[in-house]
């Protein structure tokens, strides 16, 4: 496709996910952007001619949404084909499945048959919840591709929190009694937080997985909170994130503000090499109660509402996201691998109560 090319190597975010230690699971990032149908006869197939107008576009400008891992180096290949759902599960098991990234792209479109909404699923290798946002963007909003940015430098040692996560590993969330067959997918409105969302919602959220797992007789006594970080919304993967690990108990609080605020990325990212798949016994201890990303306030015009879910791993595969739309509605979502829907709805409004009373 004219002026789009693809030959490199994978940088060293992108090489932290494709040998990470966690192989179970399918490393799949999921969006979900609502939009008004179109005033037609025939509305998912005006949202299906969008995107299909709008993907030459995309891949120009970030050419990781058509690439292929050819050995040790990423390709430019075919783009993606949009298919029209056969109902109205923006969420299918069929869309969750593991990509093959040598033969498919890293990205999966799939359209409401009422034209309602677009899903897309992204491997988190290739795009992280920055690019996702671009892609969506790009094919929804009609913005162009943002500029390359420059990589950023690695460094450093392996810290003690590495090793003391081996030693005391944070407890995972229980799992339901009936736990579901695929991942659940659930989301409400978030009120607005004001000051100190990043550490109110995370520790409201916590409080309400430690409600969840001490009714089921799991008492939580150590957590360990991922907050995910995509940096810019250029074409390369620049996912990081920061982990905090506390006792249940100690103020975390402020642990989250302080881990924000450290420049280096975590010692797996900046060594990722093909010794982390020697981890991989280990993995477990290494894992997550809950994972949060925050997408920040987003512009995106003609989109009524988003949602953004992160990859579920881990113990307890628990990943949260959380999006504002500039001039329209919040979100806070759950995903969850061992925690069914009407669990996981129980568990998201808890969380929701306790930011309205704090509010």
């Amino acid at each position: 496709m004219p002026g789009a090319s693809l030959d490199r190597l994978p940088n060293h975010c992108e090489l932290a996910i494709l040998r990470h230690p966690d192989q179970e699971t399918t490393w799949t990032v999921v969006g979900v952007a609502h939009v008004e149908p179109a005033a037609t006869s025939d509305p998912a197939g005006a949202l299906l001619d969008r995107l299909h107008r709008r993907i030459p576009i995309l891949i120009e400008g970030l050419p990781m949404a058509a690439a292929r891992l050819d050995g040790e180096r990423w390709r430019l290949g075919a783009g993606p084909v949009p298919v029209i759902a056969s109902h109205s599960d923006p969420t299918p098991p069929s869309m969750l499945t593991r990509f093959d990234l040598t033969s498919e792209p890293p990205l999966r479109l799939l359209v409401d048959p009422e034209g309602r909404w677009v899903s897309f699923f992204v491997h988190h290798a290739a795009l992280d919840g920055a690019r996702l946002l671009v892609t969506i963007k790009t094919l929804l909003c009609e913005a162009p591709v943002p500029a390359p940015e420059p990589e950023l430098p690695t460094r450093g040692e392996i810290p003690w929190s590495v090793l003391a996560r081996l030693l005391r590993p944070a407890d995972p969330v229980a799992p339901s009694a009936e736990p579901p067959r695929v991942d659940s997918f659930v989301a409400r409105p978030l009120p607005l937080l004001g000051a100190g969302v990043s550490s109110r919602l995370p520790e409201a959220l916590l409080e309400a997985v430690k409600s969840f797992s001490a009714a089921r007789g799991c008492p939580l006594r150590r957590v360990g909170i991922t907050l995910g970080i995509s940096r810019t919304q250029g074409p390369a993967n620049r996912n990081t994130y920061r982990r905090v690990d506390r006792r249940v108990g100690q103020p975390i609080g402020q642990a989250i503000e302080a881990a924000l605020r450290v420049p280096e990325d975590p010692w797996e990212i900046r060594h990722s090499t093909r010794l982390l798949r020697l981890f991989t016994p280990l993995a477990p201890r290494l894992s997550d109660t809950v994972i949060l990303t925050n997408l920040g306030r987003q512009s995106m015009p003609g989109i009524t509402r988003l949602e953004g879910y992160p990859v579920a791993r881990g113990r307890s595969a628990v990943a949260f996201g959380a999006v504002r739309l500039a001039g329209g509605e919040s979100t806070l979502c759950l995903r969850a691998r061992d925690i069914n829907v009407d669990d996981a709805d129980g568990i998201i409004d808890e969380v929701i109560e306790r930011l309205e009373k704090e509010s």
